[in-house]
Parts: C-alpha cells; sequence; structure tokens
C-alpha cells in the first residue's frame, strides 16, 4: 500500500526517510512508557503541591515539636530544592553509566523514604530531612525522566509525549493541593507513597533507551528495545542504522570537547531557558495566590492555589496537543509576552487597589492569564527542548547542569521573594519579572532554534554549521 509512497520517497536525504519510517510505526509502546515513566515527575508535582497544606497545617500542629513558625516553614517549603541539587547532581552521571530507565528506578527509592519519614515526622529535623530526602529524588527525576521520553519517542511525537511529563507534574500538583484539604498532612504523605511505589513496580517492565544501548556498543538490545517501542520490525533497522551514524565519532568526550561550539552552544540555550523557566515569575503569582483569592472572596488558605492550578492543567492539555504542530519558538516567545502582559496588569492592580476596590477581577484575571501563558509553554517546552538540543554524548552532564540551573533558580527565586516584596513592593516585583520575561522573549527570538518534526540525529548536526 505504500509503494508509490516508498518510490517519492527514495530521493529524500536518509534522515528525512528515516523520519517518514518512523512515522509509519506504532507508537504505542513508547506511549505506554512514557505513561509509566511520568509518575516519577507526578511525584514531584506532588511534592511541591504538599507544601502548601502540609505548612498550614504544621504551623498549628497541636504538638509543639513539629510546629513550625514563619521561618520555619520558609525553610521546609524551600527545602525541597535544595535536595533536587543534589539529585540532579547525582542524576547527570547516573543516566550515563546505569542507563536512563535505571535513574529513573533509582529516582523513586529517595522519594519512597522522603514520604515514609515525614509520615512517620516527630520533629523538626525530621520534618526538613524528609523534604530534603523527598527533593534528591524529585532532582533524579526531572532528569532523567526527560532524558528518558525524549530518546524513547518518535520525531512526530516527541513534543507530544514530552508534554506529557510537564502534564504530570501539573497533575501532582492538583492532586497535592485537593488531597491537602481532604487530609492532615502525615497522612497527606503518606499518599505521597503511592507514585514512586508505582515507579519501583512497574518501570523494571519498561525498556531501556534505544541510544543508550547503542552508545554502550549493544546493539541487539538497541533493536530489541526499539521493537518494544515501535511495535513492529518495519523501520527500526534504519532508525538503529541512523542513530549508529551519529555516534561513530562520539565515543569518549573530552573536557575540552565538552566546551566546543557544537557540544557548548545547546547546553548554554539548556541553562538558559530552564533558568528563564524559574525567572519568568510563576511564584510571584503563586505567593499572591492567597492574598488575591481572598480579596474577592475565597477566604480558605487551602483552596487558593486550586484555580490556578487547573488552568495550569488545562494549558498543558492544550500543550501535549500543539507543541507538534507550531513547534517550540513560537509558544515559547508568544507566552513570554502574554505573561509579561499579564504580570504587568498584576502590577497595576497592585497599585491601584486600595483606592479602587472593585478591580479584584483585574488581579485574577492576570493571575489566571499567566499560568495559562507558563502551562502552555514555559512548564513543558524548556525540558522538551533541554532533550533534544543536548548531544548524547554530552547528555549526561548537559542535561545535570541544566537540571542544576532549574534548581539554583528557583531556590534564588523562592529565597529572594520577600526581600524583592519589601524593596520595591508587590506591583515593583510584579514589574521587575514582567521585564524579566521580555527578555525571555528575546532569547527564544534570538537565539533558538527550531526542533519540532526533527530527528535528534538532525539537530544535533544543525549544531555542527552554527557559527
Amino acid at each position: 500500500m505504500d509503494t508509490e509512497e516508498n518510490e517519492d520517497n527514495s530521493t529524500l536525504p536518509y534522515t528525512e526517510q528515516v523520519a517518514l519510517l518512523t512515522k509509519r510505526t506504532s507508537a504505542r509502546g513508547s506511549v505506554f512508557a512514557t505513561c509509566i515513566a511520568v509518575f516519577g515527575t507526578l511525584s514531584f508535582g506532588y511534592c511541591v503541591g504538599y507544601s502548601s497544606p502540609a505548612s498550614y497545617d504544621l504551623k498549628s500542629a497541636l504538638n509543639p515539636a513539629i510546629r513550625l513558625d514563619n521561618s520555619q516553614e520558609s525553610w521546609f517549603s524551600s527545602l525541597i530544592a535544595i535536595g533536587a541539587l543534589f539529585g540532579c547532581i547525582i542524576a547527570g552521571p547516573a543516566v550515563d553509566l546505569l542507563g536512563r530507565k535505571r535513574a529513573i528506578i533509582v529516582g523513586a527509592i529517595p522519594l519512597e523514604l522522603g514520604w515514609l519519614l515525614l509520615f512517620f515526622a516527630n520533629n523538626r529535623p525530621m520534618l526538613y530531612s524528609g523534604r530534603v530526602i523527598t527533593g534528591i529524588g524529585c532532582g533524579i527525576e526531572t532528569l532523567a525522566v526527560a532524558v528518558y521520553i525524549t530518546e524513547i519517542s518518535p520525531a512526530h511525537l516527541r513534543g507530544r509525549l514530552g508534554s506529557v511529563n510537564m502534564l504530570a507534574v501539573t497533575s501532582g500538583m492538583l492532586l497535592g493541593y485537593c488531597a491537602g484539604y481532604l487530609f492532615y498532612w502525615d497522612w497527606l504523605s503518606l499518599i505521597g507513597c503511592i507514585p514512586p511505589a508505582l515507579v519501583l513496580l512497574l518501570m523494571p517492565w519498561m525498556p531501556e533507551s534505544p541510544r543508550w544501548y547503542l552508545e554502550k556498543h549493544q546493539k541487539g538490545n538497541a533493536l530489541r528495545s526499539l521493537l518494544w517501542l515501535r511495535g513492529t520490525q518495519f523501520g527500526i533497522q534504519e532508525e538503529c542504522l541512523s542513530t549508529e551514524a551519529s555516534l561513530e565519532h562520539h565515543q569518549q568526550m573530552s573536557c575540552k570537547e565538552f566546551f566546543t561550539g557544537p557540544v557548548i552552544k545547546p547546553v548554554i540555550l539548556s541553562i538558559g531557558l530552564l533558568s528563564f523557566q524559574q525567572f519568568c515569575g510563576i511564584n510571584v503569582v503563586l505567593f499572591n495566590a492567597a492574598d488575591i483569592f481572598s480579596k474577592a472572596g475565597l477566604s480558605d488558605a487551602k483552596l487558593a492555589s486550586l484555580p490556578l492550578t487547573a488552568v495550569q492543567l488545562i494549558g498543558n492539555v492544550l500543550a501535549c496537543l500543539l507543541v507538534d504542530k507550531i513547534g517550540r519558538c513560537i509558544p515559547l516567545w508568544t507566552a513570554a509576552l502574554g505573561m509579561a502582559t499579564s504580570l504587568i496588569g498584576l502590577g497595576v492592580y497592585f497599585e491601584i487597589y486600595e483606592a479602587v476596590a472593585s478591580i479584584s477581577w483585574l488581579s485574577i484575571f492576570c493571575s489566571v492569564l499567566f499560568c495559562f501563558f507558563y502551562s502552555l509553554a514555559w512548564g513543558p517546552i524548556p525540558w522538551i527542548v533541554m532533550g533534544e538540543i543536548i548531544p548524547l554524548r554530552a547528555r549526561g552532564l548537559g542535561t545535570g547542569l541544566s537540571t542544576v540551573a532549574c534548581w539554583v533558580t528557583l531556590f534564588l527565586v523562592t529565597k529572594t521573594y520577600v526581600t524583592l516584596d519589601e524593596a520595591l513592593g508587590d506591583q515593583g516585583v510584579c514589574w521587575f519579572y514582567a521585564g524579566l520575561c521580555c527578555c525571555a522573549c528575546g532569547f527564544v527570538v534570538l537565539l533558538l532554534p527550531e526542533t519540532k518534526g526533527r530527528s535528534l540525529e538532525e539537530i544535533e548536526s544543525s549544531f555542527q554549521v552554527l557559527p
């Protein structure tokens, strides 16, 4: 049935022929493996969502040994970033040495242990330790899952399946907020044990990344993995040969080679994207959520973040549907402008709300609009692009550095928010981050290449010819 099409395609470049062959294969295996792997990043989202209701409960705990004041609550919330920083440092070498699948399994272990420690906590050091340990697991999972999905996905579905990763994070956050409204902090911790337990039970049955097998000179295993992922033998030999060809002269990367243009440029781009992901001001909106919605009549602090998280979930679903159709760059720069406009509007609200009490609708509208734009592009796409543009030979170190940048900027934004707020006021902080959103827009427009529909080998080759 493909005879005429095959004849027409014979004049195409080899890499395009491989892409067309890959399109015709089944993606069920890749989709199923992705759905299992993202239980790891769902755990990360649950950790983030857990912070707000658990902190609220612990500030009024009857046991003085675990009761938190404002300063202790700040550390309880932010220690996850410290743990994640160490986790992604571990994950970089782990994805290279152990493989992508095993790194995901390893990441589930500290998540499980951390949640159990929080459940049994009877003093503040146990609470802090539990947050750091779960943070380590989050750092490993965010890196390992992103790389795994990128490498098992066919080119025409890579954006969509990568967006499922962020959809899992947002779903985990929403689960944490909803469960926090129904359960006290300790039982909330026990619920957190479920996603990493599913990773430990199900991930061992999933295939390893074919690219990792080929890097380790295990072609037979790579073909078996491709057969599992693609569901048919059609096209897997060609895909395997294409990947092998890109690896022939990349077996061992020296420190000097890491700093050559074809390697360091995509790493810097990835670091920039994941840094702007945090510097765009998402925490400004989330930190003010309770205040914004209480002024609008929603006084329950545990419910304040639910509307914004629900909007992010909708945005993530749309991102899954659109990212492989319109690409990566257009959503990123348009969303950056949308976020900047939303933050400017939110700053205007903070500037005039005392004089114009009836303007509370503006704060809700701007907050919802900001979260929608963020989840449509800046939530999922930086993770997708990181896995796409960093070459295979530098993927462990490159993705490790990028993820470290993400967690460092998250910690800096979290810990400096109060200081900035005191110095600039709520409106000044919003306008400051609106300026950073404009910088993010310029970064994408001027520096980021489009990767939609291109094989990982084609993307790597494009950096070879960049000046």
